[in-house]
């Protein structure tokens, strides 16, 4: 092998990608231009240069022609840059004296029928080149890593998160901003396609992360303040008190004690609840909190329970060195406009999430109701909130409109029908949409259920 740090000897290779390159990018008159030039030893061509007699080409070059520097015209660097580093290193190679140039995504791919694609590969190409005379031997770094993970959010995605690194063996602290743990998930019903119980699945969840010896559980938990770098972060974790100690016994009685009243966040906005509360029965922690933003301070549930009621907000800090961190922060799922389909001026027009929540809350009823009335009649509209156009919807509060498809509401808008006309078979069901787009494996059976029902 030649002596990388003598003479430059490039071996270049372009790829035909099967296809994808060579019907657009004449690849055998970039291999003759690039041969020219005279730091170039080498310049080939292959149907498929990631395949394993494409890989024999280079470690074959590097051995017995000498070359010290590589430069591959293929597909994107995130498919196969590992691969070529891997085969250059197998010749002896330092790995970092290759470089990979991009021609299918930005070039053959864009440039399809264009003639001028092949002068923009040979351009790509001798840029590579004149990057490859550059370039130096390196060698990796390594970091210590603290073998402890700090996952923000508290709903299934960051529960699933610290359950699968604790199980590697890694340490885990897991912080919630809200009193209670599940997130979005606890709000529903049903999972699907399984149709399991949606709480029942998250419980499941729960306990397992409640119980594994390497996971802390912190809710009413903010991130504070982070400083450092990868492998090596000092986080600052504020804790806010829950209002109710851990010996707290259920008291019905404080409940009707407390005199406040505000929307229900987890029937979104359906019911209202109290200051003191828990968001359901079955709720983790067990324990209800005290929702300090509109809590008054009058003492009625102290009053009404005597003990384990603590109506003083302490802010606590926690210190945590950690060496990575998942960001499970959730979402939020997308309202209408005042005003848009008689959103927020008709009572009666509600979202999807609103809806799962009432069919959550009529539980068995054989009528289903809403505002006491019996519902005979439901008319779904897909697409609210997305597929916009421009300068006929109104722009969003960022200037621009949601023109994408989301890609799920099809499916749930179909499952919900599906589950209304299960439980409430005389309720008539107008399914108004665009397009019936089900993304997912199995998901165009709940189109033909639909359509059957």
């Amino acid at each position: 092998m030649a002596d990388q740090d003598k003479d430059i000897r490039i071996g270049v290779y372009t790829c035909y990608c099967g296809g994808n390159i060579s019907e657009t990018v004449e690849c055998e008159k970039v291999r003759e231009l690039l041969e020219k030039d005279p730091d170039v030893v080498v310049s080939r061509t292959d149907m498929a240069m990631c395949s394993d007699a494409g890989q024999a080409k280079i470690e074959h070059d590097i051995k017995e022609l000498g070359v010290n520097r590589v430069v591959i015209g293929a597909c994107a660097p995130a498919l196969h840059e590992q691969t070529f580093r891997k085969t250059v290193e197998r010749a002896g190679m330092n790995p970092y004296l290759y470089h990979h140039v991009g021609i299918r995504e930005q070039d053959s791919w864009v440039h399809h029928g264009d003639p001028r694609a092949t002068s923009k590969a040979i351009t790509l190409m001798n840029a590579g080149i004149a990057k490859a005379r550059l370039m130096e031997p390196l060698n990796p770094i390594m970091l210590k890593a603290e073998k402890h993970a700090l996952v923000i959010g508290g709903g299934v995605a960051g529960l699933r998160s610290a359950l699968d690194i604790a199980r590697q063996g890694m340490r885990v602290s897991l912080i919630e901003k809200s009193p209670f743990l599940g997130g979005r998930m606890a709000q529903l019903e049903e999972v699907f396609p399984v149709n399991k119980p949606a709480r029942d699945a998250l419980h499941e969840l729960i306990e397992k992360v409640q119980e594994h010896q390497l996971i802390s559980v912190y809710t009413r938990a903010e991130l504070d303040e982070l400083k450092g770098y990868l492998g090596d972060f000092d986080a600052k974790i504020k804790l806010r008190e829950r209002g109710v100690s851990p010996d707290y016994q259920d008291n019905p009685a404080v409940y009707e004690a407390c005199p406040v009243e505000v929307p229900d966040e987890f029937n979104y906005g359906l019911t209202k609840r109290k200051a003191i509360y828990k968001p359901y029965p079955d709720c983790y922690p067990a324990e209800p909190a005290i929702d300090w933003e509109n809590c008054t301070l009058c003492g009625e549930c102290a009053k009404a329970n005597g003990t384990g009621i603590i109506l003083e907000d302490k802010i606590e800090t926690v210190d945590l060195k950690v060496g990575a961190i998942v960001v499970a922060t959730g979402y939020k799922p997308y309202e209408p406009r005042q005003g848009e389909y008689g959103y927020g001026e008709i009572p009666e027009v509600i979202t999807l999430p609103q809806m799962i929540r009432l069919l959550g809350m009529n539980g068995g009823e054989e009528t289903l109701k809403f505002n006491g009335k019996p519902v005979r009649q439901i008319g779904m509209i897909h697409c609210v909130g997305s597929r916009h156009i421009p300068g006929i919807n109104e722009p969003l509060d960022d200037g621009k409109v949601n023109d994408y498809c989301s890609r799920v509401c099809c499916t749930a808008t179909l499952h919900m029908a599906n589950e209304i006309k299960d439980h409430y078979p005389d309720v008539n069901i107008f399914d108004v949409y665009e397009d019936i787009r089900t993304y997912g494996r199995g998901h165009e059976d709940y189109y033909l259920d639909a359509s059957k029902k």
